[in-house]
């Protein structure tokens, strides 16, 4: 790797330093250079680049060049004009929206090729402009990153927990037991910061524009298995609202209540698909509130028949 002259310092973590550089053509990158010598720390550097240069994608901060060779381990890659944690501290709201858009096409490609990241926050998600272009929207930083089901490299507890506000659960508990839904966590939060300017779990729910607050509920909700998947269904829930539906329990039992009322040969069917929206958010005392008054009789009716009364008494008390 060539020779660059260090510019200045641009950020500092408990394994490495970024610094602005330019080269002998004065033409300006990053430098991530590793600052420890403990092996594990090297291996988990080399482990970085690996995963970087396994992926190739527009929404990904490209590796430029390394160095594992030297006492000195560090890699260039392009230099950002800032991260989207300075940027969102001068503007916010639904119109910032294509940015996350970016940022989960970055990591789809990154899932897509096996790697969790595990430390996505506005600090690792950076800006690029270019005269008379738009901004362009790139990841970086995949130091806690892990292959989903290859990866065997031991990581310590401090190494692996990823930056506090933006960690699911699972990960703060056990930063090896994650898949890919603890950057759906992430995701989530990030979303609720690109749309109030604060991350999830810092702001009411009610500052959330009312539309996505589902979704930045259920990505960032504790069960796992309660999030969205994978990226392509939290991709298309802010696409469909987009499109002008929406991707709340409101909608889908309305949905399932008309149809029902409609359709008779639907009615059973109906029926049981209104009981799961049910069961599937018995947290949100709201729903049941302004919705179970409202439930046609009939409908109601067919809910408390003695032959799912036992199901529905079990997963739903109040009725």
């Amino acid at each position: 790797m060539e020779d660059y002259t260090i510019v200045r310092e641009i950020g500092r973590g408990g394994q490495a330093v970024v610094y602005e550089v330019e080269d002998s053509q004065g033409t300006k990158y990053a430098q991530k250079i590793l600052n420890s010598t403990d092996e594990s720390a090297k291996k988990r550097f080399e482990r970085e680049i690996r995963l970087v240069l396994n992926i190739s994608h527009k929404n990904i901060v490209p590796i430029l060049s390394f160095d594992t060779s030297s006492e000195m381990y560090s890699y260039i890659m392009p230099l950002g004009d800032g991260n989207l944690k300075k940027y969102l501290n001068e503007t916010s709201g639904e119109s910032e929206l294509w940015i996350f858009k970016e940022i989960l096409e970055g990591v789809k490609a990154a899932h897509d090729g096996g790697t969790i990241h595990r430390d996505l926050n506005p600090n690792n998600i950076l800006l690029f402009a270019k005269d008379g272009e738009k901004l362009h929207v790139a990841i970086t930083d995949f130091g806690l990153g892990v292959l989903s089901e290859r990866d065997t490299t031991t990581l310590t507890a401090t190494h692996g927990m990823g930056t506090y506000q933006y960690c699911s659960p699972e990960q703060l508990k056990n930063a090896k037991d994650v898949d890919l839904r603890t950057d759906i966590y992430s995701l989530g939060v990030i979303l609720s910061n690109i749309l109030t300017g604060s991350p999830f779990g810092t702001v009411e729910p009610s500052e959330i524009p009312e539309k996505y607050r589902h979704i930045v509920k259920k990505s960032c909700d504790p069960d796992r298995t309660k999030r969205y998947q994978s990226v392509d269904e939290l991709l298309e829930a802010i696409e469909s609202i987009e499109n002008g539906a929406y991707d709340r329990p409101e909608d889908a039992l309305q949905e399932e209540v008309e149809l029902t009322k409609r359709n008779s040969q639907y009615f059973s069917e109906g029926t049981k698909n209104i009981i799961n929206i049910y069961i599937q958010n018995l947290s949100d005392q709201s729903l049941y509130k302004d919705n179970l008054p409202n439930t046609e009789f009939m409908i109601l009716k067919t809910m408390i028949d003695p032959k799912l009364r036992l199901k529905i008494r079990a997963h739903i008390p109040i009725l």
